[in-house]
């Protein structure tokens, strides 16, 4: 004999799914308002590439997105102009690259000096900002390579090349990285991709030779290399 349901199952059910529907439309809303209630318990609350929240004070902390979009210069362009003459080929430096014997990419490096535009590109050094929340070298790596796709939404492997390494031993790790990047100023697109906000960005020099060894430690990534500050590479991820 068919049984119906009881109202009680029948308001449990819609409950259900709504809380599901709630979760797919508006992911961010529904951690934010359940989180609080995890870390009263004492519950850790995973670490999200590119949203990354973490507790505070009971509280939590949203990086990125709404509450911490960056904001470009004025001038900076949306993206670099395709048209624009440079005398350097981005592609074939990443073949020059990619092709180098392993453990031998010293022997490419004064390729790229000597084919580098300097008036059409620029270099620029990153540093994560909050070292703190990522514990294991396999949660930093993931929020690299989380970022690192992100930018590929705005096409970014057509004007820019980097390198983003995680240093030191777990769980005090520090994340840098170094971006080879058409044009003067770092452009708008890339600036809006929520995982840049996360980071502090420093033009390189590139007159200093200390500077331009650096660079060289970055696009390399070995062990027995300090990268300028006496850092342990312990490993890393290459954008091309």
């Amino acid at each position: 004999a068919h049984r119906s349901s009881s109202p009680k199952m029948m308001q449990a059910r819609f409950l259900g799914l709504g809380c599901l529907l709630a979760i797919v439309a508006y992911p961010s809303a529904v951690l934010c308002s359940i989180a609080p209630a995890a870390l009263a318990h004492g519950s850790r609350v995973p670490a999200m590439a590119g949203r990354v929240i973490s507790p505070v004070g009971g509280q939590l902390r949203l990086r990125g997105g709404e509450d911490g979009d960056a904001q470009p210069a004025p001038d900076a362009p949306v993206v670099p102009d395709a048209d624009a003459k440079t005398a350097f080929d981005l592609e074939a430096w990443k073949r020059t690259y990619s092709n180098a014997p392993e453990g031998e990419l010293a022997s490419v490096m004064p390729t790229f000096w000597d084919t580098l535009d300097t008036a059409g590109w620029s270099i620029w050094f990153c540093e994560y900002q909050y070292n703190e929340d990522y514990a294991k070298a396999f949660m930093a790596t993931n929020l690299i390579r989380g970022w690192h796709q992100r930018m590929d939404g705005i096409n970014a492997r057509k004007f820019s090349f980097g390198a983003c390494h995680v240093f030191g031993e777990e769980p005090k790790l520090e994340l840098g990285g170094c971006w080879l990047i058409q044009g003067q100023e770092i452009p708008a697109a890339f600036q809006e991709v929520d995982d840049y906000a996360q980071w502090t960005w420093t033009k390189a020099d590139l007159g200093d030779e200390a500077t331009r060894k650096t660079v060289e430690e970055y696009w390399k990534g070995e062990e027995g290399t300090d990268f300028g500050k006496g850092r342990t590479w312990r490993t890393g991820v290459v954008y091309k």
